[in-house]
């Protein structure tokens, strides 16, 4: 599978610096500058922690068949589909009509009723055996290539933005990101900024020193990020 980046967001902030004064109960300006490094720093470790970008970009995914109805992508919600190639240059192939296969959005799986090919080379069954050439498991080549918008957006697209597209997608300009995302995020700012959190444990020798986080009410977490566990994809 070969997944790249076509269009990357500009903004991987994942809440605001007035949604994060809102929770500190303030309105001086004087740590405008603080909380902006803290909330991009903190966003870009909720998405190490889920494993992939939660902003919406746009991105190419070349994929292989498997003789089955279902493709999936890499990068989810998926937003819409741009393009859809049955081969790995779009130069060279026809597009797919939209009314070939369905998408489930949230998994990143694309259905189509006549199926997906096969991509895997096919191994010559020896003269002595009478049997069909068979294919070469677990060998697929890259055969189909989708580009697709995947992700949340914090303040919505208009029409006008290079990711808005209705194409198996929706029409909706409005805001996407879930409020469970946001909210971990802010107060991760806010507990760090109010220097809440602590160590969690520390060895030095036979000295091990442990402290609550955050939230926890001293106690040890089972993760670092128990309100975007849902998100992960495992």
């Amino acid at each position: 599978m070969g997944l790249q980046t076509c269009i990357a967001s500009t903004d991987f902030d994942l809440t605001t610096t007035a949604k994060v004064k809102d929770l500190l109960g303030t309105t001086l300006t004087s740590d405008d500058a603080h909380l902006s490094d803290l909330i991009h720093r903190i966003s870009k470790m909720a998405e190490t922690y889920v494993g992939y970008p939660l902003v919406a970009q746009a991105y190419r995914e070349t994929l292989p068949g498997f003789g089955s109805r279902r493709l999936m992508l890499g990068r989810t919600p998926v937003r819409a589909i741009l393009g859809f190639w049955d081969s790995t240059s779009s130069a060279d192939a026809s597009t797919f009509l939209t009314s070939e296969y369905r998408l489930d959005p949230e998994e990143g799986f694309i259905d189509r009723d006549a199926g997906w090919a096969w991509s895997a080379p096919y191994v010559p069954a020896p003269f002595s055996v009478p049997l069909a050439d068979q294919p070469w498991a677990g060998q697929e080549r890259p055969t189909y290539m989708v580009e697709y918008v995947a992700g949340y957006t914090r303040g919505g697209l208009d029409t006008g933005h290079a990711l808005y597209s209705t194409t198996k997608g929706t029409t909706s300009t409005g805001r996407t990101l879930p409020e469970d995302i946001e909210a971990a995020v802010a107060g991760r700012v806010v507990s760090i900024f109010n220097g809440d959190e602590s160590v969690v444990e520390k060895s030095v020798g036979d000295l091990r020193i442990r402290y609550g986080t955050y939230g926890s009410g001293g106690g040890e977490r089972s993760s670092g990020w128990p309100e975007l566990d849902a998100y992960v994809r495992y």
